[in-house]
């Protein structure tokens, strides 16, 4: 499949729930795939945590794609929020009047986005430099330190 014969019909955060959905597919006759999404976020919790740090999405061809959405959703897996209904690539006009409603949640992103780091103290600078020291120099013991064992084990060296 390329991206001009292929929908995605389900965006999931788990890949448990594009599995699902890609064995309803096979099962109906379906042909489909699972891609991996990276995420966007530039600090992401692990995934041991039970974080996702990607998503998945549900791709079939584009002639199957509105028999894959009636059976996911008949599945209860094609929810508003997880059927991607234009292809990734298609522009989406939205009229002037619509772009001043906004929602709290959107008002909340944008103002968040807008605040700026504030510059770190110099207090802040040089504790960072003396924690960066000290990495080095316990890396640095640490070293020596496993150096000596080894060669007294070894019985060479100027402590054998």
């Amino acid at each position: 499949m390329n991206q001009a014969t292929e929908k995605t019909v389900l965006s999931v955060g788990y890949r448990y729930e594009a599995d699902s959905a890609a064995a309803a597919l096979s099962d109906a006759g379906i042909a489909s795939y699972i891609r991996q999404t990276p995420s966007d976020n530039l600090f992401v919790l692990p995934s041991a945590l039970g974080f996702t740090e990607n998503g998945f999405d549900v791709v079939v061809r584009m002639e199957d794609a509105e028999k894959a959405e009636e059976l996911l959703a008949s599945l209860g897996m094609g929810t508003d929020e997880d059927v991607v209904a234009a292809p990734e690539d298609a522009v989406i006009d939205v009229a002037a009047e619509e772009l001043t409603d906004k929602s709290t949640d959107e008002e909340i992103t944008e103002e968040a986005n807008a605040e700026e780091q504030p510059e770190p103290t110099l207090l802040q600078k040089i504790g960072v430099a003396v924690l960066a020291l000290i990495a080095v120099a316990l890396v640095v013991w640490l070293t020596d330190s496993a150096v000596f064992w080894v060669q007294r084990l070894l019985g060479c060296g100027r402590y054998a």
